[in-house]
């Protein structure tokens, strides 16, 4: 016979969180009005696939008037014998970057 003596039943619906960002972001030039964004995937999804990323970019520094591109998980490719790296050409139309212009960005990841 079992003598166990257990408490009250209780239950929670676990929630998702917000995924982890990029780690180790780093952009390269592509030409005149392009450039390719280097990043290491998320280290945590938030309890769902990631699906999409999303960046900011800015010629000032404190993203006062960002333009915002969503792409696809799918996007980016895996580089080979890169620890890890993934790349993706950054090369937005509406609007174009500018050439000779600094530019800042951010990324996140999206579920």
């Amino acid at each position: 016979k079992d003598n166990t003596k257990w408490s009250t039943i209780v239950s929670k619906v676990t929630s998702y969180q917000v995924p982890d960002p990029p780690m180790a972001l780093d952009i390269k030039v592509l030409g005149r009005t392009g450039a390719q964004i280097l990043f290491d995937w998320p280290k945590r999804n938030g309890g769902s696939q990631i699906s999409r990323f999303l960046v900011h970019y800015d010629t000032s520094e404190d993203f006062s008037s960002a333009i915002e591109l969503i792409f696809e998980s799918t996007q980016p490719e895996k580089l080979a014998e890169s620890g890890g790296k993934y790349i993706f050409d950054f090369a937005p139309t509406d609007p174009p970057l500018i050439p000779g212009s600094k530019y800042f960005l951010k990324m996140s990841a999206m579920n």
